[in-house]
């Protein structure tokens, strides 16, 4: 078997690359931030989570949703370190039991967006800008989740987003 060394740099981008695309961990304990319906308001930027219902029946799968708004006078920049502008967290007992961005790899360019004051941010790839994915009722390891209370909240870049509580039927 013939080994070719790779050059340094190569490693280095190899390595980056692993590291900055992968999602957060998952057995993570989660994060004790404000239940505010209203959302979330930090250096001027709002995150707010939503979800379609608060109890979802037996087959029923929850639809979580992630506006970011600037809600201070002055445009704020935000810098992604990766393709990845958002995430969302399902917690229980005060243990992450899924992160949308677990398992999924991301680019890691990095771009520069200013929201003006006012102004709401546009997910691109959604039609009407906001964030929204499904999540399933499993874990991070593809288990089917037990019925019962589970906290959800979203990420945008270092911003968190309000924490909502919905149960499982």
């Amino acid at each position: 078997m013939k080994v070719k060394n790779l050059p340094l740099s190569a490693i280095l981008i190899i390595a980056s690359a692993i590291f900055l695309s992968c999602g957060d961990s998952p057995s993570s304990t989660c994060l004790d931030i404000t239940d505010d319906p209203e959302g979330n308001i930090t250096d001027g930027l709002r995150v707010k989570l939503s979800t379609d219902k608060d109890t979802y029946l037996s087959g029923e799968n929850p639809e979580l949703s992630l506006t970011v708004a600037n809600v201070s006078d002055q445009p704020i920049n935000i810098t992604f370190t990766s393709s990845k502008e958002y995430d969302f967290v399902i917690c229980r007992g005060g243990m992450n039991v899924w992160t949308w961005s677990h398992d999924l790899v991301f680019a890691f360019p990095i771009t520069e967006v200013t929201i003006q004051p006012g102004e709401n941010y546009a997910f691109p790839g959604f039609s009407d800008g906001i964030a929204r994915e499904i999540w399933e009722r499993r874990d991070n390891l593809r288990n089917t989740v037990p019925f019962g209370n589970y906290t959800v909240y979203g990420k945008f870049n270092r911003y968190y987003s309000n924490k909502k509580m919905i149960r499982l039927e």
